[in-house]
């Protein structure tokens, strides 16, 4: 796997590739990478670039306890721990156990400026936090989460059981389906919700098969029948719960009914789960390889988020009995990284040809393509679209002179010394806004803003915060100082033209 990588890399010019570095939980582990990391050197002679001393960042591989102060683009984190040979998981996560360990995780992850691959062999829901109270452990269950499902994690993170039963109806349940052979927890936070029974996964000690809801203290201090009934469970649905419902009155005419049907609804369920796995397992194994890696979307970054938060984060999980999760046996294959990236609906983009003169006139048409769709947008955000297209993750500065040598009669119009493209001719003061998408409120540009002023301005002067009001509109949920800041510059400049 990262013998691939590399090889991929290498094909960059020197100003494009990115600096590496791999994260391991402990000494040992650290210390096998490091040898496996000599032996590529030694088979493969042209990998040295990314190891050599005079390189202002060389490859580094490093543990939790030193990685702290140091940065790559690409960071590689190898999650070290996996079930025992019986399938058994110890919640021992050596440093995240103690006081502190989640500081040195929020460290761990923290590291890569532009793209965070994790490696493991065990997933989230592996992890069972009835077993353990380690804010660390809690964290890491969280992030492996995140890694795999996205930022749909965030808001379903399990807060673990939140005290007993609220009343006896609850517990006759709870003991109903004790009594069944399945392991009952009771009111499991989410969300800011509580879900009266929770039902644990047999065959994955950390995760949920269904919740249980009854209708007790919690349904009944809901303030209208509408939340008791639809919004609180889609909510909990969207975040992946299955819900399940006994009511009072049936319970009491016949327990026994409902327990059955209840149970029924359990075991499909769980003979469903079973199979999507299996067919999930068969569909992704490979003779020799760990299982592919699948790409998630990259989290919207705040305005006051530091840059070397990734903007690419990548789960990989591995079979634990191999050496490393880190690397793939044989010589890497160089058809896994081909050279053109192809999409029906784009102009076919050939990073192999990106600097050759012969290729400008397709540039052109990518830079076009983009400004159709985009424009107006930052200078800088049209090169890194471009660089995307070619299948990179970093701008350098010969990408950049590239971008702007294509620009064809594209017009360049400064926005508070921010050079803005324009397709020609469509420069004007007022442009309907987009939505935000994946753009920081800074790579907008102020004529669409300033539409939006125009269609609200005159409420704005009433309001006790009108820019925190404007920045709601355009849907930024939290104002940082610099984003009031550039949408008081947006409004002064409105008022002034």
């Amino acid at each position: 796997m990262i013998r691939q990588r590399l090889s991929a890399w290498l094909k960059l010019p020197e100003e494009d590739r990115p600096t590496l570095g791999v994260i391991t939980f402990n000494v040992q582990q650290q210390g096998l990478i490091l040898d496996l990391l000599d032996q590529i050197r030694r088979n493969t002679p042209d990998f040295e670039w990314f190891f050599a001393e005079e390189r202002e960042e060389p490859l580094i591989v490093k543990n939790l306890e030193n990685i702290q102060g140091d940065e790559r683009d690409v960071m590689l984190f190898s999650i070290t721990f996996a079930p025992d040979l019986s399938g058994k998981l110890t919640m021992n996560f050596g440093a995240l156990n103690s006081n502190g360990g989640e500081k040195r995780l929020n460290v761990a992850v923290t590291r890569a400026r532009s793209e965070l691959h994790v490696f493991a062999s065990l997933t989230h829901d592996q992890i069972d936090l009835s077993r353990t109270n380690a804010t660390g452990v809690r964290d890491l269950k969280t992030f492996l989460d995140y890694a795999e499902r996205g930022a749909i994690a965030l808001p379903a993170r399990d807060e673990g059981s939140l005290g007993p039963a609220e009343n006896p109806f609850e517990e006759a349940i709870a003991a109903a389906f004790r009594a069944k052979g399945w392991e009952v927890r009771t009111q499991i936070g989410v969300s800011g919700f509580r879900i009266d029974l929770a039902v644990v996964h047999p065959d994955r000690a950390g995760a949920y098969l269904a919740g249980i809801e009854c209708d007790g203290a919690t349904y009944h201090s809901s303030a209208t029948a509408r939340d008791r009934d639809k919004v609180r469970q889609a909510v909990l649905e969207n975040l992946g719960w299955t819900i399940l419902r006994i009511w009072s009155t049936d319970w009491f005419r016949n327990p026994t009914t409902v327990v059955e049907r209840i149970n029924k609804e359990l075991e499909n369920r769980l003979e469903a789960d079973r199979k999507e796995r299996e067919e999930d397992k068969t569909a992704s194994e490979q003779p020799s390889m760990a299982n592919e890696l699948t790409a998630l979307p990259a989290p919207a970054q705040d305005e006051d988020e530091d840059e070397t938060v990734p903007k690419q984060l990548t789960f990989e999980t591995v079979e634990h009995e191999r050496q490393s999760p880190l690397f793939a046996d044989g010589p890497p294959n160089s058809s896994q990284t081909p050279e053109t990236v192809s999409d029906p609906e784009n102009p076919v983009a050939d990073s192999a040809r990106f600097f050759d003169l012969s290729y400008m006139g397709e540039l052109r048409e990518i830079v076009q393509d983009i400004l159709t769709k985009e424009s107006p947008l930052p200078l800088r955000n049209l090169g890194r679209a471009v660089a995307h297209r070619h299948g990179w993750q970093r701008t350098g500065r010969r990408i950049m002179q590239r971008v702007e040598n294509a620009l064809g009669d594209a017009e360049l119009h400064e926005e508070f010394g921010v050079p803005f493209v324009w397709i020609n001719g469509t420069r004007q003061d007022r442009k309907p806004f987009r939505g935000l998408s994946d753009r920081s409120i800074q790579e907008v540009s102020r004529t669409e803003i300033a539409s939006v002023l125009d269609e609200i301005g005159e409420d704005l002067p009433a309001s006790d915060d009108p820019i925190g009001d404007l920045a709601r509109y355009l849907g930024i949920n939290r104002v940082s100082s610099s984003a009031r800041e550039y949408l008081l510059r947006v409004k002064n400049w409105r008022d002034s033209v």
